[in-house]
C-alpha cells in the first residue's frame, strides 16, 4: 500500500479558551517514485517491487479547532479530507505488458482530537487523536482489474494516539518552540476488509520552531513516528519542512508549507507541499 503522506493536523500546546477558534481550508500535494521495503535501507528509498513507477496524490481538507470551556481550557479539533491519487503502473504476464494510470477519489481518514490544558500558567496539554477511515477498502477501484495498483486515500484502519504537548515563548514573545510526544495504538479495525495482518504500535513525535515579524509567521516543523518493534506492514517515517502564515486581514491568513521525507519504512519516500486559507481568533 502506498500512503498519502500529506499535511497532518495537530493542535499545539496553547489550548484555546471558550469561543476561540482556528479554521482552515487547505490543499496538499505529494509525489514519490520510491517505496521503502522493510528489509531495505530506509535512507536509500529503494523502489519496491509493486509494479508502480510513479505516484502523485492531492488532498483537500477542512480543519478546525474550537475552545469549549469557560473554566479550565478544553478544545476540540477535527479534520476531514478528500484524497485524490494517481499511480502509474506496469503489469506484465506471459501474454503482454500493460502500462497505465490508476485514479481514485475518496474521503480519507477523519481525525478528531480533544485536548485539555494541564496547567493554567504554562502551555502544557494532553490530547487524544482518533483516526477513523471514511471509506471501505472493498470500494477502491472496485470496477478495475488493476485495483491492486490504486492508491489508498488513507490508512484504512482506526488508530488512537495519546499526546503530551508543551511549549514556550522566546525572544520576548517574538518566537516560540513547541513539541509533542505520543503513543500510537494501531488497531486492525479496517473498514470493509477482513485480514489476519497484525500492525504494531509506535512512538509519535513532532516539534515546531517559529518566529513572528509583523503579519508574517515562519516555522520549521518536524513530524514522525517510529515503530516499537520491527514489522513488515506498519508504516513509519520522519518528515521535515518549513511553514509560513501571512495575516492579510484581522484573523484571515494565507498559509503555505513544504515537507521532505527524510526517513521511511513500509511506506513511500517523497516530497509534499500545501497551501491554505485560515481564520483564527487573534
Amino acid at each position: 500500500m502506498i500512503a498519502l503522506l500529506l499535511g497532518t493536523a495537530l493542535a499545539g500546546p496553547w489550548t484555546k479558551a471558550q469561543g476561540d477558534h482556528y479554521f482552515k481550508a487547505g490543499a496538499d500535494w505529494y509525489h514519490t517514485t520510491k517505496y521503502v521495503l522493510p528489509d531495505e535501507d530506509p535512507a536509500l528509498g529503494s523502489t519496491g517491487d509493486f509494479g508502480t513507477t510513479g505516484f502523485f496524490g492531492h488532498q483537500y481538507s477542512l480543519y478546525g479547532e474550537v475552545g469549549l470551556s469557560d473554566g479550565h481550557p478544553i478544545q476540540i479539533g477535527a479534520r476531514v479530507p478528500v484524497a485524490l491519487s494517481y499511480v502509474d503502473f506496469e503489469d506484465e504476464n506471459a501474454i503482454r505488458k500493460v502500462t497505465g494510470t490508476a485514479f481514485t477519489a475518496r474521503l480519507g481518514d477523519l481525525e478528531v482530537t480533544p485536548q485539555i490544558a494541564l496547567s493554567r500558567k504554562h502551555p502544557i496539554a494532553a490530547a487524544l487523536t482518533v483516526k477513523i477511515p471514511l471509506y471501505g477498502v472493498d470500494g477502491i477501484c472496485e470496477e478495475s482489474v488493476y485495483r491492486d495498483f490504486c492508491g489508498r486515500p488513507g490508512d484504512a484502519q482506526t488508530d488512537f494516539t495519546g499526546w503530551l504537548l508543551a511549549g514556550g515563548s522566546l525572544a520576548k514573545g517574538k518566537a516560540w518552540v513547541e513539541g509533542q510526544a505520543g503513543y500510537r495504538h494501531r488497531t486492525e479495525l479496517f473498514n470493509h476488509w477482513d485480514t489476519d495482518r497484525t500492525l504494531v504500535d509506535s512512538v509519535a513525535f513532532g516539534g515546531t520552531l517559529g518566529g513572528k515579524a509583523g503579519p508574517l509567521i515562519g516555522m520549521l516543523r518536524v513530524d514522525g513516528n517510529k515503530n516499537l518493534v520491527s514489522d513488515p506492514y506498519t508504516a513509519e517515517s520522519i518528515r521535515v519542512g518549513p511553514q509560513a502564515m501571512l495575516t492579510v486581514y484581522e484573523g484571515l491568513a494565507l498559509e503555505a508549507r513544504a515537507a521532505w521525507d527524510v526517513y521511511a519504512r513500509n511506506t513511500s519516500l517523497g516530497f509534499g507541499a500545501g497551501v491554505g486559507v485560515s481564520w483564527r481568533t487573534l
